[in-house]
């Protein structure tokens, strides 16, 4: 097992040798034998173990048999205790997840604490294959089909090279002690289902189930590295970033397969189902919207328009002075400054307003547009309302969320990133400019 640990280690490039580990230790098989493993192959490495308080007594025992663990290997034990019932409550979530978030960013703390750099947790082969019947039971892109990674960022797996029954039986044969996890013998989660009753039907069918996915999910994470690299370049010439949004040119991506799609839009929380729909809305109906988790798509003629969810709320702020300064308002920099009319020279710039002082009353106010909002668009002689201004305009419905207007007295004398009111233009009797910039 020594020789196998170390071989994988070696491939997988995953320890060198300035690296301090923080092994998670849950004081089962698994993280014991990799406590004891890692100890030698003589590794500089700490223990930490997390108390959930979610099996009364057995957690405590659980608990001590780690410390005893850390004693007779002279290493450093750190320990925590969560109320994790409570956080679950609060958070709406699993016990299980909530169990996940609180030992990862313990254990992120100890990392930005100490000298450790990396976390080793005791994932095998086992692990992967009820990861990827998981992930393939509720439906994933590829990435669900490559199982657990060896290396995630400050995050090792050394034992994915071993199946849990090697595990088991390097630990009898060197008489290690370790705890059983009674829970786990319980189907009520999904992870004990897959465990308990469908990998004994699988390997009726294969006994070398690990060994079986552990390849395929070899090749997935090959073949999902040819896929990033495509979808980087096709992202590369379809997609923009302007300002908050992202803007993707439909006629650069309709030839592209749906997995080209998915790789574009699931970083924005969008699903294959959403991903069918939206292809199908391209080619029969304009202006359609889509939701997922904080983000709104529009499709909008030959562009996908992506947007925060996030939209200018009321009340915005007052700008009191003329005098030059700047200030952050929805995630964007304005910037107020004054000019003789004679010096200055109007930019060509939407993100840029110019106006004659002297007819605007202060304060100014900077606010969301509401419905019924009317202005004189530069070049016109009649007043329009906003609603039609953007129809006429064809401005996508994302981009009128996040259209502030600057507002003097009653009237609005700028509608953000579009146009000025014409009746505080500048003018040859102009003495005075203000200019505001956002960026």
């Amino acid at each position: 097992m020594e020789q196998k640990i170390a071989q994988f280690i070696s491939t997988r490039e995953l320890i060198d040798s300035k690296d301090k580990l923080l092994l998670a230790v849950s004081g089962g098989v698994d993280s014991v034998v990799m406590a004891h493993l890692m100890a030698s192959l003589k590794h500089s490495f700490g223990i930490a173990h997390v108390n959930y308080q979610l099996r009364g007594e057995d957690s405590d025992r659980d608990q001590e048999l780690v410390e005893k663990l850390a004693l007779d290997l002279g290493v450093t034990c750190h320990i925590k205790k969560f109320d994790t019932l409570k956080y679950a409550e609060t958070s709406h979530t699993s016990i299980q997840m909530a169990a996940r978030e609180l030992r990862y960013q313990w254990f992120e703390e100890i990392l930005s604490s100490t000298s450790y750099t990396k976390v080793a947790t005791a994932h095998h082969q086992n692990d992967v294959v009820e990861t990827m019947i998981l992930n393939l039971t509720k439906g994933t892109g590829i990435r669900g089909l490559h199982g657990i990674a060896p290396k995630r960022g400050s995050v090792i797996r050394p034992l994915l090279f071993a199946t849990k029954e090697e595990i088991e039986r390097y630990a009898k044969a060197l008489k290690i002690n370790w705890r059983q996890d009674d829970s786990n013998n319980q189907d009520y989660y999904q992870r004990n289902l897959i465990r308990n009753q469908v990998i004994p039907v699988l390997k009726q069918i294969n006994s070398n189930l690990e060994f079986a996915f552990t390849n395929t999910g070899q090749i997935m994470e090959e073949i999902e590295g040819v896929l990033t690299e495509k979808a980087h370049a096709v992202g590369q010439k379809a997609c923009s970033k302007q300002g908050d949004n992202v803007h993707i040119q439909l006629p650069l991506i309709m030839a592209e397969p749906n997995a080209i799609w998915f790789e574009l839009l699931r970083e924005f929380g969008f699903n294959m189902d959403q991903i069918n729909a939206i292809r199908d809305s391209t080619e029969n109906a304009n202006g359609q919207i889509f939701y997922a988790a904080g983000f709104r798509l529009n499709v909008d003629r030959a562009q996908l328009i992506i947007s925060p969810l996030e939209s200018i709320k009321g009340g915005g702020f007052s700008i009191t002075t003329s005098k030059q300064h700047s200030w952050s308002y929805h995630k964007r920099t304005w910037s107020l400054k004054t000019a003789a009319r004679t010096s200055y020279q109007i930019s060509k710039k939407t993100t840029t307003g110019a106006w004659d002082l002297n007819l605007l009353q202060f304060p100014l106010q900077v606010r969301a547009w509401e419905a019924g909002d009317w202005f004189y668009p530069l070049g016109m002689s009649h007043k329009k309302k906003l609603s039609d201004f953007f129809i006429d305009m064809k401005v996508p419905l994302n981009i009128k969320h996040q259209t502030p207007v600057v507002v003097s007295g009653d009237a609005i004398v700028w509608v953000v990133g579009f146009r000025i009111d014409d009746r505080f233009k500048i003018t040859p009797g102009t003495e005075t400019v203000l200019e505001i910039e956002v960026q």
